[in-house]
C-alpha cells in the first residue's frame, strides 16, 4: 500500500514514532473524493496530518489537488490544526515544482520529502532537547502561550473550541492553535487519543505541570504606571483586578499597602487611558496599576493565586518572597 510505504520512509527520515488515528470524516466525504482517494489519519510529533494516496490521479495539476484538499478541510474537525500531505509513488519534475510552489506538503516515495511543518516541528524539537540538556531559561513561553497555560492549568478544561478559547481569552483562533503547538513543543500537554471532547490533556498532574513549566515562563508584567488614586472614577475602578501585595494580601499575612493596587491587559488599558492622570513617581497619595503583556486569571476581580506567584515570579523583596512560598504550599490544587 501506497500510504504505507510513504509512513515508512517519513519514519527513515525524522526518526519518529506514526501514530494511526480514526479517520470517522471520510464517510463524511463525497463519492468522488472518497473513491478518487485513500486516507490515513496520523499523528507525528504530537501533530495531526492527513496522508492522501494520489497514486489514481496523478495526472491532476497542484491547483486541482489545493482544491480537492479545501474541500476536505471543510468536512474535518475544524478545531484541529491538521496539515494534509499528498503521497505519490512517483511525480514529475513539472508537478513537483508546482507542488512546492503553492506549497502544497507532498512524499515521492524514495525520492523526496516536501512537509514544511514536519521539518519545522522536527527543527524545534531538536532544538528544544539542546536547550534542555544546556540552560532551559533560553527557552520561554510567548505571552498568548503562557495565558492559555494558565486558563488550562487553573480550569483544567480542555474541552473548549479554538474559537471559545480565543473568545475567552481575547485572542485569534490561530494564536490559540499555535499556543497549544507551542505546550506540545515544551513538553506541557499532550495530545488525547482517548476522550472525543478533549483533543489535549497534561503530560502530569497540574502541580507537577507547575513546576515543570517554570523554567518556561515569562514575566508577564510589561510595565507599571502610577496614579493619583483619589481622582479614579468608579466606571474606570470596575475595569481593574485587584493585583500586586493588595492581591497577595488576600491569600498571606502579608500587610495591606497603603493604597490599592491594580491590575489591566495592555490592550485593555488602551481602551482607559485618557480618563486617567498618570504621574511620573510614586507617592504617599498615589496608587498603582501593574500593566500586563497578556490576561491574567482571576476570580471576582482579584487576582488569582497562580497569576500572583508569577507576577512575583522576579521578585527581590525577601518579605514577599516567603509570602508567596506560604501561598503556593498551601494552594489547593484540586479547587479550580
Amino acid at each position: 500500500m501506497v500510504l504505507n510505504s510513504a509512513i515508512s520512509y517519513i519514519k527513515d527520515n525524522f526518526h519518529c514514532d506514526v501514530v494511526l488515528k480514526e479517520s470517522v470524516w471520510v464517510k463524511k466525504l463525497p463519492i468522488y473524493l472518497s473513491k478518487g482517494y485513500e486516507f490515513l489519519e496520523v499523528e507525528i510529533f504530537n501533530s495531526i496530518f492527513i496522508l492522501i494516496d494520489c497514486s489514481r490521479k496523478s495526472n491532476l495539476s497542484a491547483e486541482i489537488y489545493q482544491k480537492h484538499i479545501q474541500n476536505i478541510e471543510r468536512i474535518v474537525d475544524k478545531d484541529n490544526d491538521i496539515s494534509y500531505i499528498l503521497v505519490f509513488g512517483s511525480i514529475s519534475n513539472y508537478l513537483r515544482m508546482q507542488l512546492i510552489k503553492a506549497k502544497l506538503s507532498f512524499v515521492s516515495i524514495g525520492k523526496q520529502i516536501y512537509i514544511p511543518k514536519l521539518g519545522k516541528v522536527f527543527s524545534e524539537r531538536r532544538e528544544l532537547r539542546y536547550a534542555n540538556s544546556n540552560d532551559e531559561s533560553i527557552i520561554k513561553m510567548s505571552p498568548s502561550t503562557q495565558a492559555l497555560f494558565l486558563e488550562l492549568l487553573i480550569t483544567r478544561d480542555f474541552s473548549k473550541s479554538m474559537e471559545q478559547s480565543a473568545k475567552r481569552l481575547d485572542m485569534t483562533k490561530m494564536t490559540v492553535s499555535r499556543a497549544y503547538a507551542e505546550l506540545k513543543i515544551l513538553g506541557l500537554v499532550k495530545y488525547d487519543k482517548s476522550n472525543k471532547s478533549s483533543k489535549y490533556k497534561f503530560f502530569s498532574t497540574e502541580e507537577e505541570t507547575w513546576k515543570k513549566a517554570q523554567s518556561f515562563l515569562i514575566n508577564p508584567l510589561l510595565r507599571k504606571v502610577y496614579f493619583k488614586s483619589d481622582i479614579l472614577e468608579n466606571a474606570v475602578i470596575e475595569k481593574l483586578l485587584v493585583a500586586g501585595e493588595s492581591a497577595l494580601t488576600q491569600y498571606s499575612m502579608l500587610a495591606h499597602p497603603e493604597n490599592v493596587e491594580y491590575g489591566i491587559t495592555s490592550k485593555q488599558y488602551k481602551l482607559i487611558s485618557n480618563e486617567i492622570e498618570e504621574i511620573p513617581i510614586k507617592d504617599s497619595n498615589s496608587s498603582t496599576i501593574y500593566i500586563f503583556k497578556h490576561r491574567m486569571p482571576h476570580n471576582e476581580k482579584l487576582l488569582h493565586p497562580l497569576a500572583i506567584a508569577l507576577m512575583f515570579k522576579e521578585e527581590i523583596d525577601e518579605r514577599i518572597q516567603g509570602e508567596i512560598e506560604n501561598m503556593m504550599i498551601t494552594y489547593n490544587w484540586k479547587s479550580k
